[in-house]
């Protein structure tokens, strides 16, 4: 299940974006420059192309759930502590 995932949020994000693993089932995707109205569209989407799959073991089917949640890195956001040289 995991593996399809990762394969559906590729066909969704651009060769510079970065998809990461969290641990368990969650994810982290780092999409550069985006609008924050195009962070938003862009997780609605995700959202959906992750709902439609769905999956059979046995008798069963099961579909994920993809809860996003947003963060902005803005350039204030990301600078580097003073006196860490990072």
């Amino acid at each position: 299940m995991l593996k399809a995932i990762v394969a559906e949020l590729r066909r969704q994000v651009r060769s510079s974006d970065l998809i990461g693993r969290l641990g368990g089932d969650e994810f982290a995707l780092l999409l550069w420059n985006l609008s924050e109205t195009d962070a938003h569209a862009k997780a609605a989407a995700l959202e959906q192309a992750v709902d439609g799959l769905a999956f059979r073991f046995r008798a069963a089917t099961s579909r994920p759930a993809f809860p996003p949640a947003l963060r902005s890195l803005t350039p204030t956001r990301c600078r580097p502590r003073a006196g860490t040289g990072r």
